[in-house]
């Protein structure tokens, strides 16, 4: 192909060539689906733990998502795609056994722990077959010469390697929640607030749930990330970006409060796409509602921006509206910014021009008028592709300003962009001939 060019000031004959493509788009429309969530887990594993739909917990927080003692993580996993799950458990002690000078301990703090059991048998060869049991279950089992061989996700040996038909574990404890446990999932989810669409507080604390809301502001408003909150029973946030879930609902016979419905919308909010409104989303395995409202309670709690779970005509338990808890609506927070769907548009279309700028263009791109037009044209390019999507519609260039800012090295971006959201009340005028 012969040797590069960048500019045609060549002296010698020959064949320069350089590579080039077609106009696209360097900005994208971003997954959503991520959420964080603080729990009290019985195996404490420490920090912020990505979980993501479908793998197996066990070895990562000691519980299969069958088990009730999670219930949480299955309810948001119905929706999201990952979980970033945070154990706000404070410091316990480690379950622990001996047998001679043999002895086991647990790899975590946390009751789980006294589930463990070690067997340990001897093989004709002189190496040991020990098999490590969670429960009634065999979560690991392997065949090693010594001690130190041992390699396991769940507990510790030391010691001399032996026989035993059932070493069991026992004296570990899970520490106690405290309101510095949540300050410290807060802090944890702002060393990865790029990566997380919302977050949500599953208890009944006021102060916990004002300690969220301000965080969210801060994030939003400081810092720059387009994160959404979810709560029970807190309307008075009277934010587009915080929910608030008004009743509960059955399953079966188990009845969940408000604050138990909360990993269920922390799911759904995070995992709805732009273009998906959660008026009417189905709440899956739910198979009635707690709390006895009527028409005239639905509509005030819709009006006060709470979640209120009803009954469709056709039997399934359903969001009345996706609504946020904005009710004072001004110039910066009109009246769109209510319902959820176009509030969360918005959002993801600040992040995505966000990622864009730190990735491309933010000290690469020269501030001048050919400059700006390019990054004029991405963000019309980007608002193009939302509305190819049903998130926005109406785009236009002409909608789309970028000016030089007050300093040599700043913008000024102006753009106007008319939000989707579904089709929820029809009016019907019949003429009668």
């Amino acid at each position: 192909m012969g040797a590069s060019w960048e500019v045609q000031n060549k002296v010698r004959p020959g064949v320069y060539s350089r590579n080039t493509s077609e106009d696209m788009s360097l900005s994208q429309v971003s997954d959503r689906g991520v959420c964080a969530l603080p729990l009290k887990l019985d195996w404490e594993v420490k920090g912020l733990i990505q979980l993501v739909n479908g793998e197996n917990l066990l070895k990562k927080i000691g519980y299969s998502i069958i088990d009730k003692e999670i219930f949480p993580i299955k309810e948001a996993f119905k929706n999201a795609r990952i979980i970033y799950l945070y154990n706000i458990a404070g410091p316990g002690k480690k379950s622990k056994a001996t047998d001679e000078e043999l002895t086991a301990e647990a790899k975590h703090e946390g009751i789980r722990g006294n589930d463990i059991t070690i067997v340990i048998e001897k093989n004709l060869d002189n190496s040991y077959e020990v098999k490590t049991i969670l429960g009634t279950l065999e979560v690991e089992k392997q065949t090693i010469t010594s001690i130190d061989d041992f390699k396991s996700d769940f507990v510790t040996l030391s010691g001399t390697l032996k026989e035993v038909a059932g070493l069991k574990l026992t004296g570990g404890e899970t520490g106690v929640v405290t309101n510095e446990s949540y300050i410290s999932f807060l802090e944890a989810v702002e060393r990865e607030i790029g990566s997380i669409n919302a977050i949500g507080y599953p208890g009944e604390d006021k102060d916990i749930k004002e300690l969220f809301v301000s965080f969210t502001n801060r994030i939003r408003n400081e810092v720059g990330y387009k994160i959404q909150c979810v709560l029970s029973e807190y309307p008075e946030a009277d934010n587009e970006a915080i929910y608030s879930i008004k009743n509960g609902v059955m399953m079966d016979t188990v009845e969940l409060g408000s604050n138990e419905c909360v990993p269920y919308i922390l799911g759904a909010v995070a995992g709805a796409r732009i273009n998906q409104s959660l008026t009417y989303h189905k709440y899956i395995g739910a198979t009635n509602i707690t709390g006895d409202l009527q028409n005239e309670d639905i509509k005030k709690a819709l009006l006060n921006g709470e979640i209120v779970f009803t009954m469709s005509r056709d039997g399934n338990i359903v969001i009345e509206q996706d609504v946020t808890t904005l009710k004072s609506f001004n110039k910066e927070r009109p009246k769109a910014l209510r319902k959820g769907r176009p509030s969360r548009a918005l959002d993801n279309f600040d992040g995505d021009i966000d990622k864009a700028f730190y990735t491309y263009y933010i000290g690469q791109v020269d501030n001048d008028d050919i400059g700006r037009a390019v990054l004029k044209n991405e963000i019309y390019k980007l608002a193009k592709k939302y509305e190819e999507l049903g998130a926005f519609q109406n785009i236009k260039l002409e909608d789309f300003e970028i000016y030089q800012g007050e300093d040599i090295d700043s913008v000024f971006i102006k753009y106007a962009v008319q939000p989707v959201d579904s089709v929820d009340k029809i009016y019907i005028e019949r003429m009668i001939k």
